[in-house]
This record gives structure tokens, sequence and C-alpha cells, in this order.
């Protein structure tokens, strides 16, 4: 096993022992051993793997926030809008690709999400049945 995968391996198994404080301190001084043992080379692969693990969060964190904004942004206007009309007539999609998309539902291992296209279609969307209800008029 290469350094990286120890350092994996390690970080991995501190974070399954939340909460147990004893098992937490055996694997902070397991990993204590384990950087004391490194050669320059291996620091390196670990630095990589840390700067690596930090990219993943941070891919992670903007997701979410992106799932976050449109949720919020379409919190006021989805009780008055069929989903189901909006997603095939915008996007010939189901209104359950939607709502995958809208709540970031794991699809094929990864968490759903619009794409920039997809938001582009959803404003364009937007502002089009706006305008159709801000033109539409009654007479009786």
């Amino acid at each position: 096993m290469d350094a990286r995968e120890k350092f994996l391996e390690l970080k991995k198994a501190w974070i399954d022992a939340k909460g147990n404080h004893e098992l937490r301190s055996q694997i902070d001084i397991e990993t204590n051993a384990f950087f004391d043992s490194l050669t320059d080379e291996q620091k390196k692969e670990v630095m990589q793997a840390t700067t690596d693990e930090f990219k993943r969060i941070h891919n992670e964190i903007s997701d979410i926030n992106q799932i976050l904004n449109v949720r919020d942004s379409l919190a006021d206007v989805l009780p008055f809008v069929s989903v189901s009309h909006l997603s095939k007539q915008y996007f010939g999609k189901s209104a359950s690709w939607f709502y995958q998309r809208m709540n970031g539902n794991v699809v094929h291992g990864k968490p759903a999400r619009f794409s920039q296209e997809e938001i582009n279609t959803l404003n364009f969307a937007l502002k089009d049945i706006g305008n159709k209800i801000s033109s539409t008029v009654v007479y009786a």
C-alpha cells in the first residue's frame, strides 16, 4: 500500500470512528506514527492526496450550493407552475427528471444537477411563463 492509500485509509477510519473518542485517539497515534515514517517523496504523495481531497470537497460544495440556489429561487414559483408541463414543454423531459436535478438526487452514482445550458433554459421558461401570465386578461 502506498502512502496515499494509507493516508486515505486512516482518514476514512477517523471519519468512521465519529463519536468514539477512544478509537479516534488510537487512529491519531497511528496517523502520527505514519507521518513520522514518511520519506520526502511519500510526503509529496500525501500532500497531493490532500490537495485532491480539498478539490473534491470544494466541487461537492459548489454542487450543493447550486442545488440550494435553484431550490431557493423556485420556492415561491413552483406552487403556481405545473412542473410536469414545464419539464415536457421546455426540456422534453419528465417531472421526475426536473425534481431529481432540483433536489440533487443521486442518479447513476452522482448527484444530479442542472447544467448551465439547462439553467439558461429554465430562466427562459420562467420568463416565458411569466409573460404569458402577465399578458392574460379574462373578459366576462
